[in-house]
């Protein structure tokens, strides 16, 4: 396996985050990406390189326009009128039809769906190395017999096409399967297995049939990120039937989860993609302090071997963990499960 990672994400680290009434450290840090790291070259699992510098023409394929610029230069906008700290919203656009905003805190409103998302002076950086880890996974695919591996921070499934929140700027998922796309996939699969719902990568494909999107998550009953991520979302026009959501309810275990990702696993099948996206998030995982399901490291290992059945090309990109005592351990398990099982 092939692992492509920046250390470019290491400047981005936020001075706090509010959440549930309260500020609070950010779950989101740095060392995330540092204990997968290691984790991975503990275990062998084969090179580790760097991208190339983003494609950013690529960006636009998923992103709208506005939104990209206001990524690039909002922090410098911000320290501007507030000082040099962090950029957080505390105004939100409700959907109502308005001029464009033009203070900083106002455009933060617009586009951010969370006050959980600091964006630092290295945001944008640390966004466009991730997307560009992501996208050389999918091209390292084509060339390459063996499984790819972009160790992304920050995240990417909660971006969506003009909005940023749960701790992603840039969907590296939805522009890793466009980059398949344009080297000549017919079809690709995402299959989310973070604890949250992919509600950016939904958006983005949710009215196209060459992209389906699986996400298997914590009901959005009771999780993050609340409006999406119900079983009767299906998709619309010509994606409808190419979305497809497993919301499992609290305390959900391996036997809970299993269940859903076997029937989620013979959706894909069934629509034959000629490569699938794994968005790897491990903070299902009992004791992340942002989950409500219970899954053990021998259950990520569990989960890697089922996901392996498939038998196509795959590339796993990392979302979600936040339980820095076992990420590492549980991504390594998950990476091992399904290398075993490739084997057998």
């Amino acid at each position: 396996m092939i692992t492509v990672y920046s250390p470019a994400h290491k400047d981005h680290w936020g001075q706090g985050e509010f959440f549930a009434g309260r500020m609070m450290d950010c779950y989101e840090v740095p060392e995330r990406a540092a204990r997968i790291l290691a984790s991975v070259q503990a275990l062998n699992l084969g090179p580790v390189v760097a991208p190339p510098s983003l494609d950013h023409a690529l960006l636009s394929k998923v992103h709208d326009a506005d939104y990209l610029e206001f990524l690039e230069t909002i922090h410098a906008h911000w320290v501007s009128e507030n000082g040099d700290c962090d950029a957080f919203p505390y105004v939100f656009l409700s959907g109502r039809s308005v001029r464009p905003a033009t203070a900083a805190v106002a455009r933060l409103g617009q586009f951010a769906t969370d006050a959980c998302s600091p964006i630092t002076a290295q945001t944008w950086t640390a966004a466009c190395a991730s997307a560009a880890s992501a996208v050389h996974a999918a091209e390292l695919l084509r060339a390459a017999d063996e499984p790819v591996m972009a160790l992304c921070r920050p995240p990417g499934h909660h971006a969506g096409r003009r909005s940023y929140g749960g701790y992603c700027f840039l969907n590296n998922g939805a522009l890793a399967a466009e980059r398949l796309l344009q080297a000549g996939a017919g079809r690709v699969a995402i299959l989310d297995i973070d604890n949250h719902h992919g509600n950016g990568t939904q958006e983005i494909f949710y009215e196209r049939s060459d992209v389906m999107t699986v996400s298997i998550h914590g009901t959005p009953d009771i999780q993050f990120p609340w409006f999406t991520g119900y079983s009767d979302e299906t998709g619309a026009g010509k994606g409808e039937g190419f979305n497809l959501n497993r919301p499992l309810q609290a305390n959900s275990d391996l036997a809970a989860y299993e269940h859903a990702l076997i029937g989620c696993l013979d959706h894909i099948g069934r629509y034959g993609p000629d490569a699938i996206i794994v968005a790897l998030g491990v903070d299902a995982g009992e004791g992340d302090p942002t989950s409500q399901l219970r899954i053990d490291t021998s259950g990520f290992a569990a989960i890697g071997a089922r996901i392996a059945s498939l038998a196509i090309p795959t590339v796993f990109i990392m979302e979600g963990g936040y339980n820095l005592d076992r990420i590492g351990g549980d991504v390594g398990a998950f990476l091992q499960g399904w290398h075993a099982a490739r084997r057998t």
